[in-house]
């Protein structure tokens, strides 16, 4: 199996407003390049744009994917532990109505 990976998204426009690239090539070229220096050197490879039209506009989103950290992997854990628990307690209400249920007959 596998290490989990994690997408990272280092632009999106929904979430960073107001950066979009100019009109111009030579602009256009710098904003990708400023885009490709947030992505870590070993990720560069692989990081992927995609682009996104409609009838009314153009997005960018720009992404790649690495080993998630021992940070992440902790916080995944504990939200899977608890879904399991929170699942766990939901069948268990469930039985125990189902047995009051049918106890009584």
């Amino acid at each position: 199996m596998s290490p989990p990976t994690m997408n990272v998204c280092t632009y999106n426009p929904g979430d960073i407003s107001g950066d979009m690239p100019g009109e111009k090539l030579g602009d256009v070229i710098m904003w990708f390049q400023e885009k490709l220096k947030s992505v870590p050197l070993e990720y560069r490879e692989i990081a992927e744009v995609e682009f996104n039209t409609d009838e009314y506009s153009t997005s960018i989103r720009i992404t790649y994917e690495r080993p998630e950290t021992a940070e992440e992997r902790a916080e995944r854990e504990g939200r899977e532990k608890a879904d399991l628990e929170r699942h766990r307690l939901k069948e268990l209400d469930t039985l125990r109505r189902l047995k009051l249920k049918y106890e009584s007959v």
